[in-house]
């Protein structure tokens, strides 16, 4: 995605670079690995896009600030960008499908395989499951409840 031309999407005031090659396709299917390592947020549907957006747009002039953090804007108000960013690349070029399935990773357990495939078109309603199912022993993270409002109650 770092070669990628983008088109900037602006989401809750926060600018977002979308790769216009997601525009490509008349479907669009995401495949994440849940996992929720020690030290991290939970990751899964959500916070996939995180990685789907070219590291050069979302860097701070000084070098040495959040060194080894690939895209530090985003980590400004973390989970504010995740949300903002989701929103921005499903208003863009929006997921139909999310699939969850194969190797996950848990802090407290390890890693382990998830039973069976779970596919949704939701990504929240699929998160949360999967959080519940999988997760319930981690720490629940902000942007679903950030997300979860915004998507029912408006502006947050």
């Amino acid at each position: 995605m770092d070669l990628e031309d983008c088109d900037e999407v602006v989401s809750y005031g926060e600018p977002h670079y979308i790769p216009k090659c997601f525009r490509e396709y008349p479907v669009r299917i995401a495949v994440p690995a849940a996992s929720k390592r020690e030290g991290m947020i939970y990751s899964n549907n959500i916070k996939l896009f995180f990685g789907a957006v070219p590291r050069k747009m979302y860097q701070f002039d000084n070098e040495n600030v959040l060194r080894g953090v690939p895209r530090p804007k985003l980590h400004i108000d973390l989970f504010l960008s995740i949300v903002n960013l989701f929103l921005a690349i499903q208003e863009y070029s929006p997921f139909h499908f999310f699939v969850n399935g194969g190797l996950s990773y848990n802090e407290n357990k390890g890693e382990f395989v998830l039973p069976e495939s779970y596919v949704g078109n939701d990504a929240l309603e699929l998160d949360c499951h999967m959080f519940q199912a999988f997760f319930s022993d981690c720490e629940y993270p902000d942007y679903l409840n950030i997300l979860r409002a915004r998507l029912f109650n408006g502006k947050v």
